[in-house]
């Protein structure tokens, strides 16, 4: 008994040794040390430690691992922070950090989480569910992020970085399908045209059918049309200075999950008369009685 005893005193005392500043480290724990996160929620680079902010920071590694190739994929893996595609799959971005956002995708209305893509504020959610290419981090920020972002960052910030040009050539393809015809393609190309410039280009296209059929109009709803481009160029004159150029283009062309056809018969007065009567369904010019009543019947 007493032989354990003096084990367990020895393997106890090896450890705390082990963690102090002047002591040796022992060779087993030395695998064990923690890789510095270099991140910039404070507008400049620091490490993630010394870092007094509410920040679940991502590099290109772990986003790969967690499979996150949209902005929506972050509910997986982030804590604290809700991304809704607004109306079914619009390509909006209603995102909530700690419950607060907005809801309202209006282009009169300012959303509660700001999404900063190299230091460039998009202030509108249209197009801002973005996919993942690219990317060389990404940093969500738990609000107020007011003193550094903006009057628009009362639930947070996410601050996306992409790669930048260096003076390697480098390149990249990718190709994923599935069912509902799902096919997706990537790529990136990084060429060094001179000793001082670079440049690097990089695209993302994703296509995929609807999963809900439209009975009037023989229609899919919910599908994903989305491509992306990104051009950077980066001149480097000298030591101090450095110049960067980046070009962003995006479209979105999806089909939102259809509402359900119900006519107003809870409520009772004017207000539901004239709504059933008078409300024109989109490019139809037909009524929504009309439009309800050849549903049923189909």
């Amino acid at each position: 008994m007493s032989a354990q005893r003096l084990w367990k005193v020895s393997v106890l005392s090896l450890a705390v040794a082990g963690t102090t500043g002047t002591g040796v480290v022992p060779a087993f724990a030395q695998g064990f040390a923690l890789e510095e996160v270099i991140v910039t929620a404070r507008k400049r680079e620091e490490s993630l430690q010394e870092t007094p902010v509410a920040v679940t920071a991502l590099d290109s590694a772990a986003l790969r691992d967690a499979g996150v190739r949209n902005l929506a994929d972050l509910n997986a893996v982030v804590p604290n922070i809700d991304v809704a595609d607004a109306n079914g799959n619009a390509g909006l971005a209603n995102i909530y950090i700690r419950g607060v956002g907005q809801r309202n995708s209006g282009a009169n209305i300012d959303s509660g989480v700001g999404i900063y893509i190299d230091g460039v504020y998009a202030g509108r959610p249209d197009g801002a569910l973005l996919d993942v290419n690219d990317i060389q981090s990404i940093q969500v920020l738990r609000g107020p992020q007011g003193t550094l972002f903006g009057k628009n960052t009362t639930g947070g910030a996410l601050v996306f970085t992409t790669n930048k040009p260096i003076d390697e050539f480098e390149g990249s393809v990718g190709v994923r399908v599935g069912n509902y015809d799902r096919l997706d393609g990537d790529f990136m190309l990084n060429a060094p045209i001179t000793d001082q410039l670079y440049t690097r280009i990089s695209g993302v296209a994703i296509t995929r059918d609807g999963y809900v059929d439209n009975l009037y109009d023989g229609e899919d709803y919910v599908d994903e049309d989305r491509k992306s481009l990104i051009w950077q160029t980066r001149w480097v004159p000298a030591d101090d200075w450095m110049f960067d150029l980046n070009v962003n283009w995006a479209e979105t062309d999806q089909a939102a999950r259809p509402q359900k056809c119900h006519q107003v018969e809870e409520l009772v007065g004017w207000q539901s008369t004239l709504f059933n009567t008078l409300a024109l369904i989109p490019a139809t010019g037909k009524t929504y009685d009309d439009f309800c009543n050849e549903a049923e019947a189909a």
